[in-house]
């Protein structure tokens, strides 16, 4: 079965991206950055650095190696 939650997810997220919703939330976290100086700059530091937390960890957990229990 390949419509999955996640890939219910990502469907939606898609093709909300897909239309100018993309460019109108960069324009307004730009006037967030402008407006708010130092503290939405941390505050964006640190969601980015969530992000590619919770991706690296999807990652990790999704691998698959055949030869992890290989007795040598």
């Amino acid at each position: 079965e390949w419509l999955d939650p996640w890939t219910l997810v990502t469907l939606a997220v898609a093709i909300v991206l897909a239309a100018p919703v993309g460019p109108r939330l960069g324009r307004w976290r730009d006037g967030l950055l402008v407006r708010g100086g130092a503290v939405a700059g941390a505050l964006d530091a640190v969601a980015v650095t969530a992000l590619l937390v919770v991706t690296t960890a999807f990652l990790a957990a999704g691998t698959y190696n055949p030869f992890i229990y290989f007795r040598f």
